[in-house]
């Protein structure tokens, strides 16, 4: 065999062993036109196949050569040898790197525990979920080293996604066409996570929704609105609800995030959690937490910095008239259609004893942060939930480049 073809089909080999080792980090080393995902996508697809190829085709020369010869020369073999150490090397790497970068693994079928038996303080932050009848809080550190749970609410399949990087707590319909999903992380893209369903391989993105590669590209999953708040909060609102119970069988250490300290000491830092990742709009400090809101294709974000003591904002959005709650000690932001029938309703915050209630001008009644009236003449009604979820600020600028902005611009 002629030497240079040899070398030709070698370096093939290396270079399919390198990118199929690397195939996990692929998308967050690049965004020119999503090259980083479908590259990182495909050779995590056939990532066995090439990985195989890649053993297979110095072994492969080395055979050939001792049938040749009838004996085996390291001297004739030197660059098949080299390249089988060097595809051995990336493959054993590669498995040790991932299981460093991205140690999360997701929780399926998860136990609960009620609101009377927890080990939550009041303080803790929890993604609670209203869902069917059925009210479930989420511990904010335990989603965070999960990322995801694959759960059951009232018979109904539902994935909760947490993205620490991004503090952006969403939650799912599990179902797309009648198949029931079940989700992974498989790898970061935009600073933002990226799952991967066990039933088609398909990739989606985490802050979207929507299906990046894969059988099911382009098909978006129905999202189910959830609140992140404290504990404290939560179980005001909800007292007999169910909690997320630490017997997972895993071995994480639920007191703390991944990265060490409290939520609080994470959102609060100046710094980026990924270096790779581009800050594109330097308006808001990086990790700003804001509010978005999405009516129709116009999103619109509500900075929490700006929010501070207004408890009701009543706004209008794409022609929607809109109403954002916001609750600064539990840190509860929620935003509703002020559309009630015939009627546009205008909120407004009083203060009665020392305590802040939410009253709709025209008929006095009282509601609370989750758009419920628990008072009055319309006592018994639910605003419309909009689409609306938290996130910092440089992830919903870089995913909405054209986000409006309260106070304004």
């Amino acid at each position: 065999m002629k030497k240079s073809f040899k070398i030709i089909i070698l370096t093939a080999a290396f270079v399919l062993s390198l990118f199929s080792s690397a195939s996990f980090i692929l998308p967050t080393l690049t965004r020119v036109n999503d090259i980083g995902i479908t590259l990182g996508f495909f050779f995590t697809h056939y990532k066995v196949l090439f990985l195989g190829l890649s053993l297979a085709v110095p072994s492969g020369l080395i055979y050939t050569d001792w049938k040749a010869t009838g004996r085996l020369r390291l001297r004739n073999v030197k660059l098949e040898v080299v390249t089988l150490v060097v595809v051995v090397g990336f493959t054993v790497l590669s498995f040790i790197v991932l299981s460093r970068v991205m140690p999360f693994r997701s929780l399926d079928n998860p136990t609960d525990t009620s609101a009377d038996n927890t080990f939550i303080q009041d303080t803790d932050f929890v993604v609670g979920i209203n869902f069917e009848g059925v009210t479930k809080a989420y511990p904010l550190t335990m989603m965070a080293w999960h990322h995801i749970v694959n759960d059951v609410l009232q018979g109904k399949p539902v994935a909760l996604s947490y993205c620490p990087v991004c503090n952006t707590p969403i939650a799912f319909e599990a179902e797309v066409e009648g198949e029931v999903l079940q989700f992974d992380v498989a790898t970061n893209y935009r600073a933002n996570l990226v799952m991967v369903d066990r039933q088609t391989g398909s990739w989606w993105q985490q802050l979207t929704g929507r299906a990046l590669q894969g059988e099911l590209q382009g098909t978006a999953l129905k999202t189910i609105p959830v609140h992140m708040m404290t504990w404290g909060a939560w179980k005001e609102l909800h007292p007999d609800s169910l909690v997320l119970s630490r017997e997972t069988g895993f071995d994480y250490d639920y007191d703390v995030l991944p990265s060490g300290g409290s939520y609080q000491e994470w959102k609060e830092s100046n710094s980026v959690a990924h270096r790779l990742m581009q800050v594109t709009d330097t308006r808001y400090r990086a990790r700003e937490t804001i509010l978005g809101v999405q009516v129709g294709e116009v999103f619109k974000a509500y900075p929490f910095s700006t929010l501070r003591d207004r408890a009701v904002i009543n706004d209008e959005i794409n022609g929607e008239p809109v109403v954002v709650l916001f609750e600064k000690t539990s840190q509860l932001a929620s935003a509703f259609s002020r559309t009630l029938g015939d009627d546009t309703l205008i909120l407004e915050d009083t203060t009665d004893e020392g305590t802040v209630m939410i009253r709709d001008r025209k008929t006095g009644s009282v509601w609370n942060l989750e758009g419920k009236a628990i008072g009055g003449e319309l006592e018994g009604t639910d605003l419309k939930k909009l689409n609306y979820r938290n996130a910092f600020w440089f992830a919903w600028a870089d995913f909405h480049p054209d986000t409006l902005l309260f106070p304004g611009d």
